[in-house]
């Protein structure tokens, strides 16, 4: 059964998803699911990451999209 946060995490990823166009392998997508993040920062930084990406060296506007998106639904 899912806990109430990774139903939001479900719906963070999808809408990332369809709005951005993140898309995880199953290997990344269950690390994100299942994870231990302290806050909506570290949590894009992982996301960022699983991508394949550095989010030190990422667009900063479309990081910082991001980051909003993840603090919408964050708990």
């Amino acid at each position: 059964m899912e806990s109430l946060i990774q139903k939001e995490r479900k719906i963070i990823l999808d809408k990332l998803c369809s709005k951005y166009g993140f898309t995880l392998v199953k290997e990344s997508y269950d690390k994100i699911m299942n994870g231990i993040f302290r806050s909506p920062l570290e949590f894009t930084y992982a996301l960022y990451r699983a991508e394949g990406m550095d989010p030190e060296l990422a667009d900063t506007r479309l990081f910082q999209k991001v980051l909003t998106e993840v603090q919408e639904h964050w708990i």
